[in-house]
């Protein structure tokens, strides 16, 4: 995906569906919600645990790091890490991010989205 964000149009296709087809920054700012990069040592342990949470709308993996999408980061983040810090659950570091085509594509697939409801 780092070589599509280079691109001047970038088509997202799953299944042989087209999911997006337009630039790149206009598909990642169709995405709502807030990106939190978490970097945690057990990270899949972490991701079952937020993936719980009802203030979390979606958990993506990618190594040790998590992305976590929440409505608002500012409202949202805080009650978040506060369960978590009640729960015993640590990460190393955490910020806010800007969402990636991958984070997008992750997106669209879990939620099914067709090429005429690209709006996340």
């Amino acid at each position: 995906m780092d070589e599509a964000e280079r691109c001047s149009v970038v088509g997202m296709m799953d299944k042989g569906r087209l999911l997006a087809c337009d630039a790149p920054a206009a598909i990642k700012s169709r995405m709502r919600g807030s990106v939190i990069e978490l970097v945690c040592a057990d990270a899949r342990a972490t991701a079952r645990e937020l993936a719980a949470d009802p203030l979390i709308r979606e958990v993506q993996t990618f190594g040790d790091r998590l992305n976590i999408i929440v409505d608002d980061a500012a409202r949202d983040w805080p009650a978040v890490r506060k369960k978590m810090e009640n729960r015993g659950v640590t990460c190393a570091s955490w910020r806010e991010v800007s969402p990636s085509l991958e984070n997008v594509f992750i997106s669209l697939m879990e939620q099914g989205w067709h090429s005429n409801q690209v709006t996340l």
